[in-house]
């Protein structure tokens, strides 16, 4: 009975979140004229593209864990990160090595639709391969492949996020 109330409770929680971020969303598009400055990030994809990424990742056999970095072209704490230095650091520690933006504004649907779920902003999944597959792998079930770690790290340090990445199952 409990674990059917505390779902009740978390589906609600999540759903007035949701709601308040469109709202916020909305005010903001207002506030600019519906139009957002959209700046290009190094490695940085469209929904399609991930999902290349990911069916690629399948396949080929050296592959390592895939950083997704979700942010929105709004968020203080994404420009703070992707702007600051830090993301070109990290890039540079990892060499650019699976490590992929996409903008979760833009793509909010599409990933949904493929059940990552994005409940604030920047968001941090770390994509570790099951197995390896031969063929292609729809795309709505492409996740089921990946185990998929949220950070869970307050932190924007890149020595942490470098870890995170690197760590094993």
């Amino acid at each position: 009975m409990r674990k059917k109330y505390y779902i009740k409770y978390m589906e609600n929680k999540y759903l007035k979140y949701k709601k308040k971020y469109l709202n916020l969303k909305k005010e903001y598009n207002k506030l600019t004229g519906g139009s957002s400055e959209t700046e290009s990030y190094e490695n940085e994809l469209d929904y399609n593209q991930l999902i290349k990424v990911l069916q690629d990742n399948l396949q080929n056999e050296n592959t390592n864990n895939i950083l997704l970095i979700v942010y929105a072209p709004w968020c203080h704490f994404c420009k703070e990160f992707l702007k600051n230095g830090s993301y070109e650091e990290l890039i540079k520690q990892t060499e650019g090595n699976n490590i992929y933006v996409i903008n979760g504004d833009n793509h909010s649907k599409e990933l949904e639709d493929i059940n990552l779920e994005i409940l604030g902003f920047p968001t941090l999944f770390r994509l570790v391969r099951i197995k390896q597959h031969s063929e292609n792998v729809e795309n709505k079930e492409i996740l089921k492949e990946f185990n998929i770690v949220d950070y869970a790290g307050q932190s924007t340090d890149i020595k942490h996020i470098v870890d995170f990445k690197n760590q094993k199952f």
